[in-house]
């Protein structure tokens, strides 16, 4: 039996229409797989929603960050492709600490129900797939070629605004060795901007992917969502 996460993370805001492609798109029908829903948000998010979709899921909820906590250089700001940010770093610093929240709540429940999982989504609420999409392939290719540095993604939407590589930050899955490196991305994205001072989300995951050295897998869908969520 093969133990599947999916870990969401974030607000839930278009949630009730994203959910219907998620459920459509990433629970294939094996026996050999179960699945788990773990969700970390905010205290101040209502989730009834998401308790009515996934009954039986783990919720945690954190406090949210005090902009006292923004530790990072003043200096720093988010690139200008992200015109909803205003020029304000801190919710992308938020982004950051909520993945470092869904760390804790995927070990909590790792530990609480003695398991081990071979396999984790990483996933924002608000994404939907632009098409219906059949995972089976991916799956069964992932779990017959278990290499410990396979992270995939999808192929679109990347916004390379520098050519350089960049990969969507809604979504991503792999082991827990890459998927426990991502979720503590606060811990090094200053490090690995493209531009000093400069930080834009989705060369900025594609620079700590390579920083640990994973190997990036693009799988032939694309991505989207409605509003710019943490």
């Amino acid at each position: 039996m093969k133990n599947i996460c999916i870990l969401y993370h974030g607000q839930l805001r278009t949630f009730k229409k994203a959910v219907i492609f998620h459920k459509k798109n990433l629970f294939v029908q094996n026996k050999d797989y179960k699945y788990h829903v773990i969700f970390s948000t905010w205290v101040n998010e209502c989730v009834i929603d998401f308790q009515t979709e996934y009954k039986n899921s783990y919720i945690k909820q954190e406090a949210c960050p005090e902009r006292s906590e923004l530790c990072w250089d003043d200096r720093f700001k988010p690139h200008n492709s992200n015109p909803q940010l205003n020029g304000d770093i801190f919710p992308f610093y938020c982004q950051m600490k909520l993945w470092k929240n869904a760390l804790d709540a995927l070990n909590e429940y790792e530990t609480s129900h003695n398991i081990n999982f071979d396999l984790i989504i990483r996933l924002r609420p608000d994404t939907y797939f632009t098409s219906f999409h059949d995972f089976s392939n991916e799956y069964k290719f992932y779990f017959d070629n278990i290499k410990l540095n396979n992270v995939y993604v999808p192929e679109e939407r990347r916004f390379d605004v520098y050519k350089t590589g960049s990969v969507p930050d809604q979504i991503c899955f792999g082991n827990k060795d890459v998927i426990t490196k991502i979720l503590l991305s606060i811990n090094i994205v200053t490090d690995v901007q493209q531009e000093p001072f400069v930080i834009h989300p989705e060369t900025s995951l594609h620079n700590i992917m390579k920083y640990y050295d994973m190997n990036i897998i693009y799988l032939k869908f694309e991505i989207n969502n409605d509003w710019w969520t943490i």
